[in-house]
């Protein structure tokens, strides 16, 4: 009787992810399933509690909120260079264009 509850503790078998992401979010939620189990039963070693203190701090949240915000940034920034490209094409396809209705035949 003992042998099946210790066998009905055990994490059942997940098939392997099928992507580094999926790895590693796996392994971090099992980790953080781990920790708090841990925390409960009163078994945390003081690096584990300090460790979860930090990830449930204002400062954390945000140091995510900023990096949020600097990810956005670049994107805006990136879609604001093609945007501007794509007008130096179409300002010089006006300009060849009106050129070759004006008749003339420089070739710039």
């Amino acid at each position: 009787m003992a042998k099946e509850k210790e066998e009905s503790k055990k994490p059942k078998m997940r098939t392997s992810a099928t992507t580094p992401e999926s790895s590693e979010h796996r392994a971090a939620s099992l980790a953080m399933k781990l920790a708090i189990q841990k925390l409960e039963d009163g078994t945390a070693s003081n690096q584990l509690i300090i460790e979860m203190i930090r990830l449930g701090s204002t400062e954390s949240a945000l140091k995510k909120e900023r990096m949020e915000q600097e990810i956005e940034l670049i994107t805006a920034k990136t879609d604001s260079i093609k945007s501007e490209k794509r007008s130096e094409e179409l300002f010089a396809d006006a300009i060849a264009a009106m050129k070759k209705y004006r008749g003339s035949q420089d070739d710039d």
